[in-house]
């Protein structure tokens, strides 16, 4: 019962916050259609780097080693201590990076330096989404789900109005700053739930020598792989289809993104919340077999379903979701669908490789799937240019990159490597 109310929590908090992506995409497509999606993709890319880096990407590390030490009050604290100034040290870093050459940032993602106080504004934000990720990642170590649902909830909710009047009062600049803040409102209910549950004396560095800083380096070099391999990808595919196209081609095949982001970004935090911890102190390699097919088959069979009923129903909520202006999408989004069930499957067998902390390993298959993605649509979209190649290559490139990780898997498990 306490299991299926918190799958419940999460679904429910899930939903909330996948239709805040949508509105977030809805008011942006009515107010600046698909020309104005086009230009602020790269911002999107960079806003993407932020969450996936900020605090240096350590909230796997914390997920695996808070469930492990959850017992062990003393270690605990250390290894908290250690995240806290560690994430706080990597935080401060991007944000001198982000300050010193914003003029610079600000010219390649928009080709214009005048919007550099939009990148001094994400520089400070980025702390905010440290807090974020720490909070929710202790939380999520002790399977604790409430935290994560009811900030979430109630963040998404105070931010709608905020997102609107920003977009609608200030367009382009509206938009960009809406992008930047619509992650960080989960922070104020997030304040009080950690005041509440006694977290917030967890989190304060001390400075000392911590052996953990070593463990949470991997979980960093692991990030930055995700963080750099896939929103360059992003930019370099939005510049191809700006270059060749236009940037209403690119806001439409943003618009697939971002969607595409929206819905698989469920099953990833599922997989984050139950799988990961469950996964983490796990040795019986029998065991963990079981879990990853099930696991796939699933989530393979909840996506399936979710897939057959979008594409059923898919010029309906296209113009729905976006606007009349993205039409066309109707025509190529099966091949987007059926590209991320392969990519939702591959990621059950990516967080094993994660929670098992083989990090050369996973920096490898982050830079192999960029480099199959970026072949494919080198390959198709150089003998004929169109969107529909795009998606063929995603398509194509998911696919053998999930067979590739089949086989790296059953050989792990068959060898007792992991």
């Amino acid at each position: 019962m306490k299991a299926f109310s918190s799958a419940s929590l999460i679904i429910f908090s899930q939903l909330t916050k996948i239709l805040l992506g949508l509105f977030l995409m809805k008011a942006i497509a009515l107010q600046l259609g698909t020309n104005g999606l086009g230009q602020l993709g790269h911002f999107i890319s960079l806003i993407t780097f932020l969450v996936i880096f900020s605090g240096g990407g350590i909230e796997s590390g914390i997920v695996k080693y808070v469930s492990e030490y959850k017992n062990k009050p003393f270690q605990l604290i250390s290894f908290l201590q250690a995240s806290i100034l560690y994430s706080s040290f990597l935080s401060f870093i991007i944000f001198l990076l982000l300050s010193l050459f914003s003029h610079q940032i600000s010219d390649f993602i928009f080709n214009d330096s005048q919007f550099y106080y939009i990148i001094i504004l994400i520089s400070v934000i980025q702390f905010i989404m440290l807090y974020n990720k720490i909070i929710f990642s202790i939380a999520n170590g002790y399977k604790d789900t409430k935290v994560y649902a009811y900030s979430q909830v109630i963040g998404n909710i105070l931010s709608i109005p905020v997102i609107w009047w920003l977009i609608t009062t200030y367009g382009f600049i509206g938009s960009m700053i809406a992008i930047a803040t619509n992650v960080i409102f989960a922070s104020i209910p997030l304040y009080y739930f950690a005041r509440k549950s006694n977290l917030l004396h967890l989190l304060k560095p001390k400075i000392k020598k911590y052996k953990e800083f070593t463990y949470l380096s991997h979980y960093s070099y692991m990030a930055i792989a995700s963080a750099l391999v896939f929103p360059l990808l992003e930019i370099f595919i939005r510049q191809l289809i700006i270059t060749s196209s236009g940037y209403s081609d690119a806001g439409i095949w943003q618009a697939a993104n971002k969607l595409s982001g929206v819905y698989v970004g469920f099953f990833a935090l599922f997989l984050s919340y139950y799988f990961l911890p469950t996964v983490s102190p796990l040795k019986n390699n029998i065991q963990l077999q079981k879990i990853i097919i099930k696991y796939i088959l699933v989530l393979g069979t909840l996506f399936l379903i979710f897939a057959s009923a979008f594409y059923a129903g898919r010029n309906f909520f296209i113009v729905l979701l976006f606007s009349s202006e993205f039409e066309s999408l109707a025509n190529i989004i099966y091949l987007q669908l059926i590209g991320d069930f392969f990519k939702v499957m591959t990621f059950v067998i990516g967080f094993v490789y994660v929670a098992k902390a083989k990090v050369w390993f996973y920096i490898c298959i982050e830079i192999l799937q960029g480099i199959l993605i970026s072949f494919f649509t080198i390959l198709l979209y150089s003998t004929n240019a169109g969107l529909e190649k795009i998606f063929q290559a995603y398509l194509i490139s998911n696919i053998i990159f999930f067979i590739i990780m089949v086989i790296f898997i059953y050989k792990d498990l068959k060898q007792n490597t992991l």
